[in-house]
């Protein structure tokens, strides 16, 4: 048998478009409240893969903005395009809205247009419980928020004209998408046929409360006691009108249980709504026969559902049979009412209610073929549901403990190594397994490790300890997106100077970077040559792609000058390639008529040079600078050496020596020697062939000084 329990099978999703959908809850799908009117309840979903967050928001359909939520993220965080998480609401009936974001731009939206906090009820019994045969006149719950499971599984030929779903007889695939508005075509599955007075019982119950309701019905008709205790044993069950006949193998039971496992675990209920007593009051069944049978019966129920879910018993017992002269004198049962009243005051039974007494409702009753001499008609509708509502209102004042859905597991994705899709093991549930299977049904692997899966159709089984399953929707896996490869910003450039520095500055939604040269922070300075790119990492352990490769190239700087005073009017800065400039500067002023090895100096002050060099497709590197402070000679600007003079004589100038004229005179004012000076720096001229004596210097630049100095030759 298969078991879907959250059955999408009728439902056609475009897994290709992975846009944002709701897959869990289901459309009118409605969350059993608790005692503070407050449910906590999953969302499940697929989204678009580059997702990485998505929010959830319920908006109020009761005219109440206040009972709105605001949006709040989905935690854990959307990946692979798979979002789940969970949500708190009070009692209410809403539009869940849902939308989908790559950092804070709008991927996608979507929305379940019905889904309630409110309260859900399990009917079970007989025909008064099931409803009569379907005919046309049926009149449906008027409140939108009045919901059943509109599909069936029994006899067709008692349900003919309604707008459901049929599964087949006997079978308990019972779907978690069929829930409708219970109008006068629905019908409330699993076994349930027309409204009945249940329908005026919702209308009653959302006025009263201002929650939606919603009904499962497990009801069969003319079954004893007997019946449900001994198929909830695995027996087939005798018929107690055809002794020949059985009811099939675990039925009428198997739908009571499959409807605590499927519609218990995913929505929980308020309670069962039992109502049964005809069959064993015309069979005259002993008060403690009954009684012992309803207390196992309970007792199975509350096992298979994992909790002591709250049962409310009518009193009932009218019994009327259908002849072909009308129908026979009613007949009530003290003892199966008695039965059903002592029930309720077991110490080792605790939780179960007392329900409406029916057995004076619409007495005689009616033998025509719908009636069949048991049945209520609806001219008894508004009192039964009035009678039902009394006990119902009776229930929540004692404040008992409803049994709550249980949350779908949380599905936590993560990067491992080079694997883009991994799942973090969900944490172990006592007396529960729970596994990964493929959305045909084949075993992955436990759920509570840690592992790696291909791209793929899923769904999550949780069994417990009875072999009763919930299942997930199957939900899409895809390899989870990258984060967006680091933008990198060169503050400077790559092509620099020995002694200098570029930065680089990575920008990205994670601040968890990663460079090539080891560094794990956004910015980086870099002084050497090489080659540098950057990843980063997300929350998930993903990481991005490099970013494109930088390269930088350092340019040796020239040498350091060496600075000295090379002649009275002459500073050198020591050795100069042929491709390196001497930049000079006096007093922080850039002297630039000047870039070779010497300068003329012609003024005190600080004297300062650093070489450069021009690099072609590079840039011009620069040398330190070093200093030398001047003071001129006390030589009134024309520098004589040596003197006295023996054989030759050097002169220099704070002036510019090219094409000056020289002349040397005696004492006496004789012209000895005369001439034209070249070059500009040191000029020389032989002195040997003059008499020793005192002489007179006189230099002549083109910039018309007159420049004297006394020379003494040969003393």
């Amino acid at each position: 048998m298969k078991y879907l329990i959250l059955a999408i099978g009728l439902l056609t999703f475009h897994w290709a478009h992975a846009q944002t959908k709701v897959l869990f809850p289901h459309n009118r799908q409605i969350f059993q409240r608790d005692k503070s009117n407050q449910a906590v309840f999953s969302v499940l979903g697929n989204c678009p893969v580059q997702a990485n967050k998505v929010q959830v928001k319920l908006v109020s359909l009761n005219g109440g903005e206040k009972e709105s939520t605001q949006w709040e993220d989905i935690s854990p965080r959307p990946a692979g395009g798979l979002f789940n998480g969970r949500i708190k609401a009070k009692g209410g009936w809403y539009t869940l809205k849902v939308r989908s974001f790559k950092d804070q731009t709008l991927l996608d939206s979507a929305q379940l247009l019905r889904v309630g906090v409110g309260d859900n009820y399990l009917i079970s019994g007989q025909s008064n419980a099931q409803g009569t045969i379907r005919k046309s006149s049926e009149q449906g719950a008027t409140d939108d928020r009045v919901n059943v499971a509109n599909f069936y599984t029994k006899d067709v030929a008692s349900n003919q004209g309604g707008n459901y779903q049929f599964l087949g007889e006997q079978s308990l695939d019972f779907p978690m998408n069929q829930f409708v508005q219970m109008d006068s075509l629905s019908t409330s599955g699993p076994i349930g046929l027309s409204p009945y007075y249940w329908a005026a019982l919702g209308d009653s119950l959302v006025k009263t409360y201002q929650v939606p309701v919603c009904f499962i019905n497990t009801g069969w008709t003319a079954t004893s006691i007997r019946n449900w205790v001994e198929s909830a044993e695995g027996l087939s069950s005798t018929n107690p009108w055809a002794s020949v006949l059985s009811y099939p193998k675990g039925f009428p039971y198997a739908n009571l249980k499959r409807a605590l496992e499927v519609y218990g675990k995913n929505m929980g209920f308020k309670a069962v709504l039992w109502h049964q007593g005809e069959t064993d009051s015309n069979f005259d069944m002993p008060k403690q026969a009954y009684q012992d049978y309803l207390k196992k019966l309970i007792q199975y129920a509350r096992r298979d559902a994992g909790f002591p879910i709250p049962w409310v018993i009518a009193e009932v017992s009218y019994f009327s049979a259908l002849t072909e002269s009308g129908c026979t004198t009613g007949k009530i049962n003290m003892d199966i009412i008695q039965a059903q009243r002592d029930i309720l005051n077991l110490d080792d039974l605790p939780n179960v209610y007392s329900g409406p007494n029916t057995d004076s409702i619409e007495v005689p009753r009616k033998g025509d073929n719908l009636s069949l001499c048991v049945h209520f008609t609806k001219d008894s509708y508004q009192e039964l549901a009035s009678k039902w509502l009394t006990k119902i209102k009776d229930l929540n004042k004692k404040e008992v403990n409803p049994m709550v859905a249980e949350n779908l597991p949380l599905v936590s994705l993560y990067c491992d190594k080079d694997s883009t899709l991994c799942v973090k093991g969900i944490p172990a549930i006592t007396g529960k397994k729970i596994e990964w299977l493929t959305s045909d049904g084949t075993y992955v692997n436990s759920a509570t490790a840690n592992q790696s899966l291909v791209a793929g159709k899923y769904q999550l089984v949780i069994t417990d300890s009875l072999q009763q399953k919930q299942i997930t929707p199957v939900f899409l896996l895809q390899p989870i997106v990258k984060p967006d490869v680091p933008t990198v910003t060169v503050n400077g450039t790559l092509i620099f100077c020995q002694g200098q520095q570029v930065n680089l500055e990575a920008k990205a939604q994670y601040a968890n970077f990663y460079w090539s040269s080891g560094q794990r922070v956004s910015s980086i300075s870099v002084n050497t040559e090489g080659t540098f790119n950057v990843f980063t990492q997300d929350d998930l352990g993903c990481k991005s792609n490099n970013s494109a490769t930088l390269t930088t190239k350092v340019f040796a700087n020239p040498s350091t000058p060496v600075i000295s005073q090379l002649s009275p009017y002459f500073i050198t800065g020591g050795v100069k390639l042929f491709d390196v400039d001497f930049n000079w500067s006096l007093n922080n002023l850039p002297i630039n008529s000047e870039k070779g090895v010497n300068l003329r100096v012609n003024q005190a002050g600080t004297y300062k040079v650093f070489a450069s060099k021009s690099n072609p497709n590079g840039p011009k590197c620069i040398s330190p600078t070093v200093e030398i402070n001047y003071i001129l000679p006390a030589d009134k600007g024309l520098s004589v050496y040596p003197n006295p003079a023996i054989s030759s004589v050097t002169i220099q100038s704070k002036s510019n020596l090219m094409g000056a004229s020289f002349a040397l005179y005696s004492l006496d004012g004789r012209l000895v020697l005369d001439g034209t000076i070249k070059e500009d720096g040191a000029f020389g001229f032989k002195v040997d062939s003059l008499s020793a004596g005192w002489y007179k210097l006189v230099v002549k630049p083109r910039s018309n000084e007159v420049l004297q100095q006394t020379l003494i030759i040969g003393q």
